[in-house]
C-alpha cells in the first residue's frame, strides 16, 4: 500500500511539473540539422556585415551589406560593388523590390535603382530631388511609388520626381512600412517619434507613449494590419509595443531587448531580431521560442534583420558572422 502511495504521488508531481513546462510560454528551438551558415569564408557573399536582407517574386535573396549588394537564387551568388557595377556606394542600408522587380537600394550616397531585366544602374541623389544622401529606409507602395527615409527627411519617388514631403522630421528615418491601408508608416532616430502619412495629412505619435529621447529603431504590420514598433529605450513601459489602430499594446516578453528588426511570416508569427539572439511569438498560442548561439545552429547572438522566403526559409543577417539560415 506505501508503495503505491509513493507511486502515485511521483506521477502527481510528474503531471505537475509537466503542466508547468507546457505553460511556461517558451518553446524548444530547432537542432542545427536545420540550419546553414553563408559567410565569407564558405561562399561568395561580398560581406559578412548584412544591414538588410529582401525576397523577390522568384525567391531570390538580395542581402545589403557593408561592401555592397549580393544575390543568392539558392545556387549561385551575384554581387553588385560601387562604382564598377553601377553602385552608388558599398555601403548598403536599406533594399525594397517594387512592382516591376526593380532593386532599389538606399546608401550613404543615394538611391541605387537596378533594372534587372537590362542589367543597368541609375543612381539618384540629391541633385535629382532627394532631401538627403543618407538613405536609411526605403519602401515601395502598391502604386509603385517608392519611399524614402534620409536623415532630413521623407521622399517619395512618382516615377519621373522626387518629392520630399513637407513637414515630415528633419531627423533620421530609420524604418518605414506601408500598411494595408496604404497608410506610410516611419520612425525617427534619437527624438524617438512615430509617424504615419495617408498621402494627404502627417500624424505625431508622441504624447500617447510618452516617447522622448527613445530611438524607435524599427517598425512592421502584420496581417491584421496591426502596427509593431522596438526600440532601444523604453517606448513607455517598455522597448516593444504593438498598435492595433486604436490602443497600444506593451509586450511583455521583450520588455527590456533591443529590437533591430521585424518581420511575419504566412502564419503571421513574429520574428525579432535582436542583440540577444532571434525571438518568434506565435500568432496561434502567444509562446516564444529563442534561437541562440547557445541552443540553435545560428551563427550570431547579434541579428541585425530577418526575412522570410517562399518556401518559408527563415534568413538571419548579422553584423560580424554573414547569414544563417533555418531550413523548416
Amino acid at each position: 500500500m506505501t508503495k503505491m502511495k509513493n507511486s502515485m504521488y511521483i506521477l502527481l508531481v510528474a503531471l505537475i511539473a509537466l503542466s508547468f513546462i507546457n505553460c511556461g510560454g517558451t518553446n524548444s528551438p530547432d537542432t542545427n540539422k536545420d540550419w546553414q551558415i553563408y559567410n565569407i569564408d564558405n561562399s561568395n557573399i561580398v560581406n559578412d556585415w548584412i544591414y538588410c536582407i529582401v525576397v523577390d517574386s522568384q525567391n531570390n535573396k538580395w542581402f545589403g551589406t557593408k561592401g555592397g549588394i549580393s544575390m543568392f537564387n539558392g545556387s549561385n551568388w551575384k554581387n553588385y560593388y560601387a562604382p564598377v557595377n553601377g553602385l552608388a556606394s558599398n555601403v548598403v542600408y536599406c533594399i525594397t523590390v517594387n512592382a516591376d522587380e526593380n532593386i532599389w537600394a538606399g546608401t550613404n550616397r543615394g538611391i541605387s535603382k537596378l533594372n534587372v531585366n537590362a542589367n543597368t544602374w541609375t543612381t539618384y541623389t540629391v541633385a535629382n530631388g532627394l532631401p538627403s544622401d543618407e538613405v536609411r529606409s526605403i519602401a515601395s507602395d502598391a502604386q509603385g511609388n517608392i519611399w524614402a527615409g534620409t536623415n532630413r527627411g521623407l521622399a517619395k519617388f512618382d516615377g519621373l520626381n522626387w518629392t520630399v514631403i513637407t513637414g515630415s522630421p528633419d531627423k533620421i528615418i530609420n524604418s518605414i512600412t506601408i500598411d494595408k491601408n496604404n497608410i506610410k508608416w516611419f520612425t525617427t532616430e534619437k527624438d524617438g517619434k512615430i509617424w504615419s502619412f495617408d498621402n494627404s495629412e502627417l500624424k505625431e505619435f508622441n504624447d500617447e507613449l510618452y516617447l522622448f529621447n527613445t530611438n524607435i529603431t524599427c517598425v512592421a504590420t502584420d496581417s491584421k494590419n496591426n502596427k509593431w514598433f522596438s526600440s532601444n529605450k523604453f517606448i513607455g513601459d517598455a522597448k516593444t509595443v504593438k498598435y492595433d489602430n486604436s490602443n497600444w499594446e506593451y509586450v511583455e516578453y521583450l520588455r527590456y531587448i533591443d529590437v533591430n528588426h521585424i518581420s511575419f511570416d504566412s502564419q503571421d508569427n513574429g520574428w525579432f531580431s535582436t542583440n540577444k539572439g532571434a525571438y518568434v511569438l506565435n500568432s496561434s498560442n502567444n509562446n516564444w521560442t529563442e534561437y541562440k548561439k547557445s541552443n540553435s545552429g545560428i551563427a550570431s547572438d547579434t541579428v541585425t534583420c530577418i526575412a522570410i522566403d517562399k518556401q518559408g526559409y527563415k534568413w538571419f543577417g548579422s553584423n560580424i558572422s554573414g547569414v544563417s539560415v533555418l531550413k523548416k
